[in-house]
């Protein structure tokens, strides 16, 4: 999502990043939904992937060239949302397995 902040000014100097090569940040988008939608269906069976990829794929379609520059730090963190909800997860498990001995 870096390179679609930077597109205008990738554009300018004819940087090689994905919107540029694509001309679009649109088709961009369009590429990053489709791969995190095979990366879901390819593991369907991991709810922390599925997670983890539907919250890149809404960041993809709020995020845009125009975004102010401070959003975009939400998506350096879906690694970090899905770590977190698997701690909780797993603490939630603990808490009531221990609960029930």
């Amino acid at each position: 999502m870096a390179d679609v902040r930077d597109f205008h000014e990738d554009w300018e100097k004819q940087v090689p990043t994905i919107p540029v090569l694509l001309k679009s940040v649109f088709r961009t988008k369009v590429l990053l939904t489709v791969v995190h939608l095979l990366t879901m269906l390819l593991y369907s069976y991991n709810p922390y992937i599925v997670f983890a990829s539907l919250y890149a794929t809404v960041l993809v379609w709020f995020l845009d060239e125009n975004s102010r520059r401070g959003l975009y730090r939400l998506s350096f963190h879906s690694q970090t949302l899905t770590a977190v909800l698997y701690g909780a997860v797993e603490a939630a498990k603990w808490y009531t397995s221990y609960h029930a001995m």
